[in-house]
């Protein structure tokens, strides 16, 4: 960071001379660009549920890699998820939280961010923002990189240095690159736009010294990248019946499934619609199970019936359901095919089981003694020997 301070103006004219290659960044016939620097370059930026890093989380990165010319070697992006299923304010970077879901985490992606930082030189537009919130999440995946000193060059600090608008977009519309949306990948574009148009306009010198080092975080990559397109369809609610059913064994009412094959299934389809959604994977997982265990349309059915009801009653527990709630049951109805649209019937059978399971635990109870063992949540009252 801060590696442009020392940048003079009194370069810029005699930088206008240089000319980018055609097809690199910084546009053929501009100035720019020919940095003339045997380093790969790595811009990346993020996108954040928050603007603090020791509390907020990394939910997009996109990292553009160049080489010293310009020209461009590798994009590359993917959403996030931080595992608290919140984006923040979608209003700002637009991404809906329900997207996370379907997303990989920062600690999958570790050593995919790893390998495209390693032996280049970072550069982003306001550094201490973007690898603060870099460093915040490999501490928490365990493989701190805060120690590395990794090398990174502000674009912020060098177009201030000469004059110009410290905002990213403004700062490109200044060197006659204008776009418009606002995604990581588009940002780190524009940071490499930026970078090779000004790169020209300082001394070489400005980048003696700015010599990449080797990152490794000991993580193998997942190469697994969801874009904010496949990620809104992927948590799209929609029936999975008919995409096996139709395959299933056909309806035998002599058939008799033991208890703990259809409590198998059953915790399957709950620990599949947990995160919110229903990938492709917990798809043919699902399908799969119900073939194994012979289960017909209509045994499914009444299972995936059975789970509703049980998000019902879990929500009932305190009496009301909340628009989350509700929300959250709706989707998980629509991805197992279950209709729920009469609302009140559901819930007026529902607060009739909750009210009867409480009635016969009370009747379990009484008369009898109850002990609660283990560590309380008080601690014990001073006592003198």
């Amino acid at each position: 960071m801060g590696l442009f301070k020392k940048a003079a103006s009194a370069a810029a004219n005699a930088a206008m001379g240089r000319m980018s290659p055609p097809g690199a960044i910084g546009g053929a016939g501009r100035s720019g660009g020919a940095v003339g620097i045997n380093h790969e370059f790595v811009f990346l930026d993020v996108e954040t549920s928050g603007l603090q890093a020791w509390r907020d989380r990394v939910i997009e990165i996109a990292i553009v890699v160049t080489d010293g010319v310009g020209r461009k070697i590798e994009e590359w992006s993917t959403l996030v998820n931080p595992g608290t299923g919140d984006a923040g304010k979608t209003s700002i970077h637009l991404i809906d939280s329900s997207w996370l879901a379907a997303a990989p985490s920062f600690d999958d992606l570790a050593g995919d961010i790893a390998n495209r930082l390693s032996d280049r030189v970072l550069v982003c537009h306001n550094a201490d923002f973007d690898l603060g919130f870099l460093e915040a999440e490999y501490d928490r995946a365990g493989v701190p990189i805060r120690h590395l000193d990794i090398p990174c060059v502000d674009t912020m600090t060098l177009a201030n240095t000469l004059g110009m608008p410290r905002a990213l977009q403004k700062a490109c519309r200044e060197v006659g690159y204008v776009y418009d949306s606002h995604n990581a990948l588009d940002d780190a574009v524009a940071c490499a736009e930026l970078f090779h148009r000004l790169a020209g306009m300082v001394d070489r010198s400005t980048f003696d010294g700015v010599n990449p080092i080797a990152v490794d975080v000991g993580r193998a990559p997942c190469n697994r990248v969801t874009a904010r397109v496949s990620a809104a369809e992927a948590v799209r609610p929609r029936p999975i019946l008919a995409e096996f059913t139709q395959y299933l064994y056909a309806h035998d009412t002599n058939a008799n499934h033991d208890a703990a094959s259809l409590r198998s299934y059953r915790d399957l389809v709950i620990t599949a619609i947990e995160d919110g959604y229903i990938d492709e994977h917990e798809q043919y997982a699902i399908s799969s199970a119900a073939h194994h265990l012979k289960l017909s349309s209509e045994d499914v059915q009444e299972l995936h019936h059975e789970v509703i009801l049980g998000l019902f009653d879990a929500a009932l527990e305190d009496n009301r359901i909340s628009k989350a709630e509700r929300t959250e049951i709706e989707r998980a109805a629509t991805w197992l095919g279950v209709d729920v649209s009469e609302w009140d019937t559901f819930i007026k059978a529902g607060r009739k089981r909750v009210k009867q399971r409480r009635a016969e635990f009370a009747a379990s109870v009484k008369d009898k003694v109850i002990v609660f063992t283990g560590q309380g949540v008080h601690p014990p009252p001073n006592v003198r020997e």
